[in-house]
Order: C-alpha cells, then structure tokens, then sequence
C-alpha cells in the first residue's frame, strides 16, 4: 500500500515539474496504403516510398495543450535529407484531410487527438533494390501514373522484409510543444512499425 502511494505521488511531482508528462503517444499501423514514386527521368525507377502511420496524442491533463509540428527522423542515409519532411492528415468522416505541420495544434484537455502523416523514404537506385518494385513499375506503365498505391504496411513488410528494415530501422518521431507561442518542450520517440 506505501508503494501505491509512493508511486502517486511521485507520478504527481513528474507532472509538476514537467506538464508534458500528461501527453500519452500511442502509435499504431493503420490500413491506407503505401505510395510509391516514379523518377520524373525514368518511369521505371522508383526514387521514393510513403509509409502510412497514425499517432494518438492522449491528453490526461485538466489543461489544453499545443503543438507545432511532428518531425520525422530518418536513419537511413539517402532519406535522411528529408528529415520533417513528411505528410500530415487527420480522419475526418472517414476521409484524410490534410493537415498544415507548421501551425500550432490544440489537445483539448482529456481528449485524443489524432493524426495521419506519410514518411517519405528515398529508394537507392540499385538494381537489386529496384527490381523489387518490378512489378509495381509494370503497372505504372500501363496505367501512365508516376505514383502507385501499393498496399499496407503489414503486406510490404511481409513481402520485402529486408528492404523496409534497411529503409525504417532507427527512425524516430519528434513532437514539439509550444509553451504560449514560444517553442516549448520536444519530445523525441522511436518509431515502431
């Protein structure tokens, strides 16, 4: 029972000192599908990959929070130039509505927020690597497009396993809060896929 109360009022003197503690991030796969790329010099390579991810912030707090952005941090040293470079969407009547990333963004005390955002990942352009997307190319082909909707995460990792742990592994999500309109706190987690 001393325990219980330790730990309480330890979890209350962490929410003190820093109010961010409030914030829960949950991630989570989600059904859209991935999007590939096509080189506007050669329709047959792919030059870049789009993961699908979502992110619950969990406001346990009495107080609103805001943020600025959600940067992406990519490992892999061809994408690493994009770093923050990714897509934001919320759900809104079963559709993705996109989201600015540059502007600042409420959590209602007590409430989720959730959000959509698209990584962009950069595809090497060795053989090896292109001749997985073979296939997808063929119908890109046909159909005349420059991008393609290829599926979920969960297939395309199945399927090329070694590829999107080249292309994923050590990448992170950074959130950054604001405190009043000045840049507040940042948070920084893995990301997990």
């Amino acid at each position: 029972m001393n325990n219980f109360f330790i730990y309480i009022l330890f979890f209350f003197t962490i929410s003190c000192d820093n109010n961010n503690q409030d914030i829960i991030i949950k991630q989570s796969n989600i059904q859209q599908n991935i999007i590939i790329q096509s080189s506007v010099k050669n329709k047959t390579d792919i030059v870049s990959i789009r993961f699908p991810k979502k992110l619950t912030l969990k406001n346990s707090s009495n107080s609103n929070f805001n943020f600025k952005t959600i940067d992406y941090k990519y490992s892999d040293s061809l994408s690493n130039w994009a770093n923050r470079n990714i897509r934001l969407y919320r759900f809104e009547n079963d559709s993705l509505i996109k989201t600015s990333n540059f502007k600042s963004k409420k959590i209602e005390a007590k409430q989720n927020s959730d959000y959509i955002f698209y990584t962009m990942h950069i595809i090497n352009s060795d053989e090896n690597i292109q001749r997985q997307f073979d296939s997808y190319v063929e119908k890109m082909l046909l159909e005349n497009k420059d991008t393609l909707h290829i599926g979920t995460v969960k297939e395309f990792k199945k399927e090329h396993k070694e590829l999107f742990e080249q292309l994923t592994k050590g990448d992170s999500i950074s959130i950054q809060f604001l405190d009043g309109k000045a840049l507040g706190e940042k948070i920084t987690i893995p990301v997990k896929w």
